[in-house]
């Protein structure tokens, strides 16, 4: 019986030496107390199971550089998001589930934010200038001003200028004419 138990004590360990060469440098005590808890099968079978990384929000090279030996990574398509370009977005195993060494893992990897360019919508009813941003997903505030030049509703000016590039989803304030001020 204590051969039996030595041998499943050397493969715990043989199996939490696997687990930290896959980017787990430090494996808790309750991640040990199981493994040597498990029977001399179970844990043979889990010297090549992991617990699977949340890779949100790190960069994919680094990700393949760290759990490449590990894990066989899929770029599963690139897409515009708040993140820097090149950061995992989405990965489709989740984080915390049990993965065996070499499973593809699929990612989706950031392209940045999108920019584009504020259009020309100065001396246009505001409603249809806010028509006009929204086309290109802008959201928009408006802050209204006396004017002697631009009729009552029209925009006198963006902020941010007009054909200044700014991130999609961004809000642009447009001036909007109350119109000439009785008082003067």
């Amino acid at each position: 019986m204590g051969l039996k138990r030595n041998i499943a004590l050397l493969l715990c360990l043989t199996a939490m030496i696997s687990v930290s060469s896959c980017g787990n440098s430090d494996p808790s005590s309750q991640e040990s107390e199981e493994l040597v808890s498990q029977s001399q099968e179970d844990i043979e079978e889990s010297e090549n199971s992991f617990r699977m990384p949340d890779f949100y929000g790190m960069d994919y090279n680094e990700a393949v550089s760290q759990y490449g030996d590990c894990i066989q990574f899929q770029e599963n398509g690139y897409e515009y998001n708040e993140l820097e370009s090149g950061l995992i977005i989405e990965q489709d195993i989740e984080a915390g589930s049990e993965f065996k060494k070499g499973d593809a893992l699929k990612v989706k990897i950031s392209k940045g934010t999108e920019n584009v360019e504020i259009p020309n919508v100065v001396n246009m009813h505001a409603e249809l200038a806010k028509d006009q941003l929204k086309l290109i997903d802008l959201e928009c505030e408006f802050e209204y001003l006396q004017s002697m030049e631009v009729p009552k509703g029209y925009v006198i000016s963006t902020e941010p200028e007009v054909n200044t590039e700014v991130n999609k989803g961004s809000t642009i304030i447009l001036y909007v004419s109350l119109g000439v001020d009785d008082n003067e």
